[in-house]
């Protein structure tokens, strides 16, 4: 169906209004990979997926008092408060920069990485913009997460937020060197699609891994901009957002208080919600 909607809007003469050049090699690619995966592939995808699931069902059991940030829509995100952080590292802000904002405003240093922003709305003291992509190594056109620490105080405590477009699993293969320091993660993982893909899976295990040792999943959003997925009896949408607190410090935080106020908001208010989680169908 995916197919005859794209030529339906192309041969409209929308093509280029609805879909850009990059979003027909998405569709192209999902097609790849959800088609032409192995069994193997698809029963390795499987087993993780349900791992996640797992790991995630904890959520909204831990305690921690949350404040959503930014926009009530997309671009806003959960935020802990009882957590104490010195400095927001904020990869991709892109056409909104209201958590980024309302950060700066707080009176927290922000420095919000995205080369595809040329000046910020408006000029805040608070604020470093860095034009460059965020990566795994320091150049003219790139800057790693080691790189951008270092414009933090030493000792000081970090929240790294993350929505750069699938290459948050690039940025996070670092975390586990400075996760002491990181005690805020906010990350929309994006391509989910890919867990077939034997590489792109082993690059997700090594990230979870740190998750699973060092952090605690305190929020969860299923982004229903994009849709829903399965590897067997494993469903997990394409992108999700999560907010994720370093164990050290969740234990400092009044975890018997939970916060009551609805949070999770549509991504899209004009789309049908999807499951807000990753699950499992068990056999009867």
């Amino acid at each position: 169906m995916g197919w005859i909607k794209l030529l339906w809007q192309i041969l409209r003469n929308r093509g280029l209004e609805s879909y850009g050049k990059e979003h027909i090699y998405k569709m192209i690619e999902k097609l790849e990979y959800s088609q032409c995966a192995s069994k193997y592939e698809q029963r390795r995808a499987e087993n993780f997926v349900n791992r996640l699931s797992k790991y995630f069902s904890k959520t909204r059991i831990q305690g921690v008092n949350l404040k959503r940030i930014g926009p009530k829509y997309d671009g806003g995100y959960e935020v802990p408060t009882e957590v104490h952080v010195d400095f927001i590292i904020s990869g991709g802000i892109g056409k909104t920069s209201e958590f980024e904002y309302d950060l700066a405003a707080s009176g927290k240093k922000v420095f919000a990485i995205d080369p595809t922003v040329s000046h910020l709305p408006h000029p805040h003291k608070n604020i470093t913009l860095i034009r460059k992509w965020f990566s795994n190594n320091d150049s003219n056109n790139s800057i790693s997460l080691e790189g951008v620490l270092k414009l933090c105080s030493k000792n000081s405590k970090v929240l790294l937020k993350l929505d750069i477009e699938g290459d948050e699993y690039i940025v996070l293969e670092s975390l586990k060197l400075f996760k002491n320091q990181i005690v805020v993660l906010v990350v929309e993982f994006h391509e989910n699609y890919k867990l077939s893909n034997i590489e792109f899976l082993e690059q997700y295990i090594k990230i979870f891994k740190t998750l699973e040792s060092s952090y605690i999943p305190v929020a969860f959003k299923a982004n229903n901009w994009a849709n829903f997925i399965n590897f067997g009896k494993s469903f997990i949408p394409e992108v999700y957002e999560a907010t994720f607190v370093n164990k050290f410090a969740h234990r400092k935080t009044n975890n018997k208080f939970k916060s009551k106020k609805t949070l999770n908001y549509s991504n899209n208010p004009n789309r049908i919600e999807i499951p807000n989680k990753i699950f499992c169908i068990q056999d009867d």
